[in-house]
Protein backbone atom coordinates (compact mmCIF):
# COMPACT_ATOMS: atom_id res chain seq x y z
CA UNK A 1 0.00 0.00 0.00
CA UNK A 2 1.13 3.55 -0.78
CA UNK A 3 0.36 6.48 1.48
CA UNK A 4 0.33 10.18 0.74
CA UNK A 5 1.65 12.22 3.66
CA UNK A 6 0.70 15.91 3.89
CA UNK A 7 0.50 18.35 6.77
CA UNK A 8 0.37 22.00 7.74
CA UNK A 9 -2.09 23.09 5.07
CA UNK A 10 -2.99 26.09 7.24
CA UNK A 11 -6.19 26.65 5.28
CA UNK A 12 -7.52 30.14 5.78
CA UNK A 13 -4.13 31.76 6.28
CA UNK A 14 -3.62 35.00 4.40
CA UNK A 15 -0.28 36.58 3.61
CA UNK A 16 -0.43 40.01 5.22
CA UNK A 17 -3.57 41.36 3.50
CA UNK A 18 -3.47 39.02 0.49
CA UNK A 19 -6.11 36.28 0.40
CA UNK A 20 -4.55 32.93 -0.59
CA UNK A 21 -7.70 30.84 -1.07
CA UNK A 22 -6.80 30.30 -4.73
CA UNK A 23 -3.39 28.91 -3.82
CA UNK A 24 -4.87 26.68 -1.12
CA UNK A 25 -7.44 25.30 -3.58
CA UNK A 26 -4.58 24.49 -5.97
CA UNK A 27 -2.82 22.60 -3.15
CA UNK A 28 -5.95 20.55 -2.44
CA UNK A 29 -6.39 19.79 -6.16
CA UNK A 30 -2.76 18.64 -6.36
CA UNK A 31 -3.17 16.30 -3.37
CA UNK A 32 -6.21 14.74 -5.04
CA UNK A 33 -4.41 14.44 -8.38
CA UNK A 34 -1.29 12.82 -6.91
CA UNK A 35 -3.25 10.44 -4.69
CA UNK A 36 -4.93 9.17 -7.84
CA UNK A 37 -1.76 9.13 -9.95
CA UNK A 38 0.19 7.11 -7.36
CA UNK A 39 -2.81 4.92 -6.49
CA UNK A 40 -2.49 5.73 -2.81
CA UNK A 41 -4.78 3.66 -0.62
CA UNK A 42 -4.15 5.93 2.34
CA UNK A 43 -3.84 9.70 2.78
CA UNK A 44 -2.65 11.11 6.11
CA UNK A 45 -3.06 14.77 7.03
CA UNK A 46 -0.74 15.24 10.00
CA UNK A 47 -2.15 18.32 11.68
CA UNK A 48 -2.62 22.07 11.27
CA UNK A 49 -5.37 21.60 8.73
CA UNK A 50 -6.51 25.13 9.55
CA UNK A 51 -4.51 28.18 10.53
CA UNK A 52 -6.72 29.14 13.48
CA UNK A 53 -9.15 27.44 15.84
CA UNK A 54 -11.98 29.42 14.21
CA UNK A 55 -11.24 29.24 10.45
CA UNK A 56 -13.24 31.16 7.86
CA UNK A 57 -16.08 29.46 6.04
CA UNK A 58 -14.12 29.19 2.78
CA UNK A 59 -11.34 27.27 4.53
CA UNK A 60 -13.77 24.78 6.08
CA UNK A 61 -15.45 24.24 2.73
CA UNK A 62 -12.07 23.52 1.09
CA UNK A 63 -11.32 20.95 3.79
CA UNK A 64 -14.58 19.09 3.30
CA UNK A 65 -14.33 19.30 -0.50
CA UNK A 66 -10.83 17.77 -0.25
CA UNK A 67 -12.08 14.87 1.88
CA UNK A 68 -15.08 14.31 -0.38
CA UNK A 69 -12.91 14.09 -3.49
CA UNK A 70 -10.30 11.84 -1.88
CA UNK A 71 -12.97 9.34 -0.84
CA UNK A 72 -15.18 9.54 -3.93
CA UNK A 73 -14.81 5.78 -4.58
CA UNK A 74 -15.39 4.83 -0.92
CA UNK A 75 -12.18 2.79 -0.91
CA UNK A 76 -9.32 5.15 0.00
CA UNK A 77 -8.72 5.75 3.71
CA UNK A 78 -8.00 9.26 4.98
CA UNK A 79 -6.57 9.81 8.46
CA UNK A 80 -6.65 13.32 9.95
CA UNK A 81 -4.92 14.31 13.20
CA UNK A 82 -5.31 17.65 14.97
CA UNK A 83 -2.37 20.04 15.14
CA UNK A 84 -1.61 22.81 17.60
CA UNK A 85 -3.38 25.37 15.39
CA UNK A 86 -6.53 23.26 15.05
CA UNK A 87 -9.54 23.24 17.34
CA UNK A 88 -9.92 19.63 18.55
CA UNK A 89 -13.64 20.19 19.13
CA UNK A 90 -14.20 21.61 15.64
CA UNK A 91 -12.41 18.70 13.94
CA UNK A 92 -14.23 16.18 16.11
CA UNK A 93 -17.68 17.65 15.41
CA UNK A 94 -18.08 15.95 12.01
CA UNK A 95 -15.99 12.86 12.74
CA UNK A 96 -18.91 10.45 13.03
CA UNK A 97 -20.30 11.56 9.66
CA UNK A 98 -16.95 11.47 7.89
CA UNK A 99 -16.16 7.91 8.92
CA UNK A 100 -19.05 6.78 6.70
CA UNK A 101 -16.77 7.75 3.79
CA UNK A 102 -13.59 6.26 5.22
CA UNK A 103 -12.28 9.45 6.83
CA UNK A 104 -10.96 8.91 10.35
CA UNK A 105 -10.47 12.07 12.41
CA UNK A 106 -8.48 12.07 15.66
CA UNK A 107 -8.33 15.11 17.92
CA UNK A 108 -7.88 13.63 21.42
CA UNK A 109 -4.44 12.07 22.08
CA UNK A 110 -5.84 10.05 24.99
CA UNK A 111 -8.56 8.35 22.89
CA UNK A 112 -8.03 4.59 22.68
CA UNK A 113 -11.23 3.03 21.26
CA UNK A 114 -14.00 3.93 18.81
CA UNK A 115 -16.56 2.08 16.72
CA UNK A 116 -15.83 2.26 12.98
CA UNK A 117 -18.29 -0.45 11.90
CA UNK A 118 -20.02 1.99 9.51
CA UNK A 119 -16.86 2.60 7.45
CA UNK A 120 -17.08 1.58 3.75
CA UNK A 121 -14.28 -0.98 4.24
CA UNK A 122 -12.90 -2.95 7.16
CA UNK A 123 -11.66 -0.61 9.90
CA UNK A 124 -11.24 -1.01 13.65
CA UNK A 125 -9.82 1.25 16.34
CA UNK A 126 -8.87 -0.38 19.64
CA UNK A 127 -6.03 0.12 22.13
CA UNK A 128 -5.06 3.27 20.28
CA UNK A 129 -4.40 1.45 16.98
CA UNK A 130 -6.36 1.98 13.77
CA UNK A 131 -6.41 -1.10 11.53
CA UNK A 132 -7.63 -0.64 7.96
CA UNK A 133 -8.08 -3.06 5.11
CA UNK A 134 -9.23 -1.90 1.69
CA UNK A 135 -8.63 -2.96 -1.90
CA UNK A 136 -5.15 -1.37 -1.77
CA UNK A 137 -3.97 -3.52 1.13
CA UNK A 138 -3.72 -3.53 4.90
CA UNK A 139 -1.92 -1.39 7.44
CA UNK A 140 -2.11 -0.24 11.04
CA UNK A 141 -1.76 3.32 12.27
CA UNK A 142 -1.11 5.04 15.58
CA UNK A 143 -2.86 8.43 15.31
CA UNK A 144 -1.34 10.90 17.79
CA UNK A 145 -2.80 14.41 17.58
CA UNK A 146 -0.78 17.29 18.99
CA UNK A 147 0.20 16.40 22.55
CA UNK A 148 0.81 18.72 25.46
CA UNK A 149 -0.18 18.66 29.10
CA UNK A 150 -3.44 20.50 28.47
CA UNK A 151 -4.64 18.15 25.74
CA UNK A 152 -3.64 15.12 27.79
CA UNK A 153 -5.38 16.71 30.79
CA UNK A 154 -2.38 16.10 33.04
CA UNK A 155 0.20 18.21 34.86
CA UNK A 156 3.80 17.06 34.79
CA UNK A 157 5.94 17.90 37.81
CA UNK A 158 8.27 20.86 37.49
CA UNK A 159 11.93 19.89 37.37
CA UNK A 160 15.17 21.74 37.98
CA UNK A 161 16.01 22.45 34.34
CA UNK A 162 14.40 22.83 30.94
CA UNK A 163 16.48 19.90 29.67
CA UNK A 164 15.08 17.66 32.42
CA UNK A 165 11.51 18.72 31.62
CA UNK A 166 12.12 18.09 27.92
CA UNK A 167 13.43 14.58 28.63
CA UNK A 168 10.47 13.92 30.90
CA UNK A 169 7.95 14.88 28.23
CA UNK A 170 9.83 12.97 25.53
CA UNK A 171 9.70 9.79 27.60
CA UNK A 172 5.99 10.31 28.28
CA UNK A 173 5.25 10.67 24.57
CA UNK A 174 7.38 7.62 23.74
CA UNK A 175 5.54 5.58 26.37
CA UNK A 176 2.19 6.49 24.79
CA UNK A 177 3.45 5.37 21.38
CA UNK A 178 5.01 2.16 22.72
CA UNK A 179 1.83 1.20 24.55
CA UNK A 180 -0.05 1.43 21.27
CA UNK A 181 2.64 -0.22 19.15
CA UNK A 182 2.71 -3.21 21.52
CA UNK A 183 -1.00 -3.69 20.78
CA UNK A 184 -0.59 -3.43 17.00
CA UNK A 185 -0.54 -6.48 14.71
CA UNK A 186 2.95 -7.56 13.68
CA UNK A 187 2.11 -8.80 10.19
CA UNK A 188 1.21 -5.41 8.64
CA UNK A 189 3.08 -2.07 8.33
CA UNK A 190 2.67 0.25 11.31
CA UNK A 191 2.50 4.03 10.72
CA UNK A 192 2.73 6.76 13.36
CA UNK A 193 0.84 9.93 12.41
CA UNK A 194 1.76 12.79 14.71
CA UNK A 195 2.09 16.57 14.97
CA UNK A 196 5.02 17.28 17.23
CA UNK A 197 8.39 19.00 17.61
CA UNK A 198 11.24 16.52 17.28
CA UNK A 199 14.77 17.28 18.41
CA UNK A 200 17.23 18.35 15.73
CA UNK A 201 14.51 19.31 13.26
CA UNK A 202 15.24 22.42 11.18
CA UNK A 203 12.58 25.03 11.76
CA UNK A 204 11.88 28.28 9.97
CA UNK A 205 10.48 31.59 11.10
CA UNK A 206 6.91 30.82 9.95
CA UNK A 207 6.15 28.41 12.81
CA UNK A 208 4.58 30.14 15.78
CA UNK A 209 2.84 29.48 19.09
CA UNK A 210 4.77 26.31 19.85
CA UNK A 211 7.04 25.28 22.69
CA UNK A 212 10.37 25.61 20.93
CA UNK A 213 12.14 26.10 24.26
CA UNK A 214 12.41 22.34 24.72
CA UNK A 215 9.57 21.30 27.02
CA UNK A 216 7.61 19.62 24.24
CA UNK A 217 10.53 18.39 22.14
CA UNK A 218 10.58 14.65 21.38
CA UNK A 219 13.70 12.55 21.09
CA UNK A 220 12.98 10.29 18.13
CA UNK A 221 15.45 7.74 19.47
CA UNK A 222 12.91 6.96 22.21
CA UNK A 223 10.32 5.75 19.68
CA UNK A 224 9.95 2.03 18.90
CA UNK A 225 11.92 0.58 15.99
CA UNK A 226 8.73 -1.31 15.12
CA UNK A 227 7.36 1.73 13.26
CA UNK A 228 7.36 1.33 9.47
CA UNK A 229 6.90 5.05 8.81
CA UNK A 230 6.56 8.23 10.88
CA UNK A 231 4.34 10.86 9.24
CA UNK A 232 5.09 14.05 11.14
CA UNK A 233 3.64 17.51 10.95
CA UNK A 234 4.46 20.78 12.74
CA UNK A 235 7.55 22.17 11.01
CA UNK A 236 7.05 23.87 7.66
CA UNK A 237 10.27 22.78 5.98
CA UNK A 238 10.14 19.33 4.37
CA UNK A 239 12.84 17.13 5.87
CA UNK A 240 13.79 13.69 7.09
CA UNK A 241 13.90 13.30 10.83
CA UNK A 242 17.38 12.70 12.19
CA UNK A 243 18.48 9.10 12.77
CA UNK A 244 15.49 7.56 10.95
CA UNK A 245 15.31 6.53 7.30
CA UNK A 246 11.53 6.25 7.37
CA UNK A 247 10.49 9.39 9.26
CA UNK A 248 9.63 12.72 7.64
CA UNK A 249 8.11 16.11 8.11
CA UNK A 250 6.17 16.61 4.90
CA UNK A 251 6.39 20.39 5.37
CA UNK A 252 3.77 22.95 4.43
CA UNK A 253 2.63 22.70 0.78
CA UNK A 254 2.89 26.48 0.43
CA UNK A 255 5.50 28.96 1.57
CA UNK A 256 3.95 30.77 4.52
CA UNK A 257 6.19 33.82 4.57
CA UNK A 258 8.44 35.87 2.32
CA UNK A 259 11.72 34.35 1.20
CA UNK A 260 14.48 35.20 -1.26
CA UNK A 261 14.01 33.92 -4.83
CA UNK A 262 15.12 30.31 -5.05
CA UNK A 263 15.14 29.74 -1.29
CA UNK A 264 11.92 27.71 -1.35
CA UNK A 265 12.97 25.32 -4.12
CA UNK A 266 12.18 21.71 -3.19
CA UNK A 267 11.12 22.83 0.29
CA UNK A 268 7.35 22.63 0.00
CA UNK A 269 4.99 19.87 -1.00
CA UNK A 270 4.15 16.44 0.34
CA UNK A 271 5.45 12.87 0.33
CA UNK A 272 4.32 9.56 -1.19
CA UNK A 273 5.69 6.51 0.62
CA UNK A 274 5.38 2.87 -0.43
CA UNK A 275 4.94 0.71 2.67
CA UNK A 276 6.05 -2.40 0.79
CA UNK A 277 9.05 -1.23 -1.28
CA UNK A 278 10.00 1.63 1.12
CA UNK A 279 10.30 3.95 -1.87
CA UNK A 280 9.93 7.65 -1.04
CA UNK A 281 8.68 10.16 -3.62
CA UNK A 282 8.80 13.90 -2.97
CA UNK A 283 6.02 15.80 -4.68
CA UNK A 284 6.61 19.53 -4.99
CA UNK A 285 3.79 22.03 -5.10
CA UNK A 286 4.14 24.80 -7.64
CA UNK A 287 2.94 28.11 -6.25
CA UNK A 288 2.03 30.38 -9.19
CA UNK A 289 2.55 33.47 -7.01
CA UNK A 290 5.16 32.60 -4.36
CA UNK A 291 5.84 35.24 -1.70
CA UNK A 292 9.28 36.47 -2.67
CA UNK A 293 11.48 39.12 -1.11
CA UNK A 294 13.19 41.36 -3.67
CA UNK A 295 15.58 44.22 -3.02
CA UNK A 296 15.72 47.25 -5.31
CA UNK A 297 17.84 50.36 -5.05
CA UNK A 298 15.70 52.70 -7.11
CA UNK A 299 12.09 53.20 -8.07
CA UNK A 300 13.12 52.65 -11.70
CA UNK A 301 14.31 49.12 -10.89
CA UNK A 302 11.10 48.42 -9.00
CA UNK A 303 8.90 49.73 -11.82
CA UNK A 304 10.74 47.56 -14.36
CA UNK A 305 10.25 44.42 -12.27
CA UNK A 306 6.58 45.17 -11.64
CA UNK A 307 5.90 45.55 -15.35
CA UNK A 308 7.12 41.94 -15.75
CA UNK A 309 4.97 40.69 -12.87
CA UNK A 310 1.56 42.08 -13.68
CA UNK A 311 -0.36 39.70 -11.41
CA UNK A 312 1.80 40.29 -8.34
CA UNK A 313 0.74 42.05 -5.18
CA UNK A 314 3.52 44.21 -3.80
CA UNK A 315 4.47 45.25 -0.29
CA UNK A 316 6.91 48.13 -0.31
CA UNK A 317 9.37 48.98 2.41
CA UNK A 318 11.12 52.32 2.15
CA UNK A 319 14.14 53.31 4.25
CA UNK A 320 15.07 56.82 5.29
CA UNK A 321 17.71 57.98 7.80
CA UNK A 322 17.96 54.54 9.37
CA UNK A 323 14.22 54.24 9.91
CA UNK A 324 11.92 52.10 7.80
CA UNK A 325 8.19 52.04 7.29
CA UNK A 326 5.99 49.49 5.56
CA UNK A 327 2.74 50.03 3.75
CA UNK A 328 0.77 47.76 1.44
CA UNK A 329 0.29 48.89 -2.13
CA UNK A 330 -2.28 47.72 -4.63
CA UNK A 331 -1.73 45.31 -7.48
CA UNK A 332 1.37 46.04 -9.46
CA UNK A 333 -0.28 47.94 -12.29
CA UNK A 334 -1.29 50.51 -9.64
CA UNK A 335 1.69 50.07 -7.35
CA UNK A 336 3.86 52.87 -8.68
CA UNK A 337 1.00 55.32 -8.21
CA UNK A 338 0.85 54.42 -4.54
CA UNK A 339 4.56 54.72 -3.83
Amino acid sequence: MKLLHASDLHLGRDLLTVNRDEAHRAVCDTIIEKAEAHRCGLVVLAGDIFDTVNPPHAAERMYYDLLRSLTADNDRAVVVTAGNHDSPAKLAAAASLLQDRGVFVFSDPSEMDRDFSNAPFEATFANGVLNISNSFGKCALIPMPFVNESRLRIALPSLDSEAAESAQFSKLFASLVKERSDAAPTDVPLVLVTHQYFWEARMDKTERDISIGGTYAINIAHLPDRLSYIAAGHFHRRQRLAKRENAYYSGSPLALDFSKPGAQANAHGFIVYDLESYETTFEDVSDPHPPLLWRFYSLEELEKELRNRRTATCYCRSSSKGRSSRRAAGHCRNCTKAL
